[in-house]
């Protein structure tokens, strides 16, 4: 099968959403006009809310640990109001990696983004 951008993008969304309805959110919204991806809504034992934006990224690349972010999706990632996750879908092995933004980019590395 040829390589197709669009093919590579869908699959890591599905295998995304697999991912995330796994973790049992309360909701998760589709976001294709916002700044994320996705936006997952979970609930605390008091009842309170909690909202988390989801980034995704699909490649047919071997991963290896790394992944590279744009830096100006990194640098609005990082400046968001809500905590965000990055997934990255491996969509030749179907392997799923994921951190929080604050984490996966080193703090020296964020000013350098500013």
């Amino acid at each position: 099968m040829e390589n197709v951008a669009w093919y590579i993008e869908r699959r890591g969304k599905l295998l995304a959403e697999q991912f995330l309805l796994a973790l049992s959110p309360d909701n998760i919204l589709l976001n294709q006009e916002g700044p994320f991806d996705y936006l997952a809504v979970f609930t605390q034992k008091d009842g309170a809310p909690i909202l988390i934006g989801i980034q995704v990224k699909a490649t047919e690349r071997e991963i290896g640990g790394r992944y590279h972010l744009q830096a100006n999706l990194a640098n609005r990632l990082l400046r968001a109001n809500i905590p965000v996750l990055v997934v990255v879908i491996d969509v030749k092995t179907n392997e799923v990696y994921f951190e929080w933004i604050d984490n996966a980019i080193s703090p020296e590395r964020q000013d350098s983004l500013e």
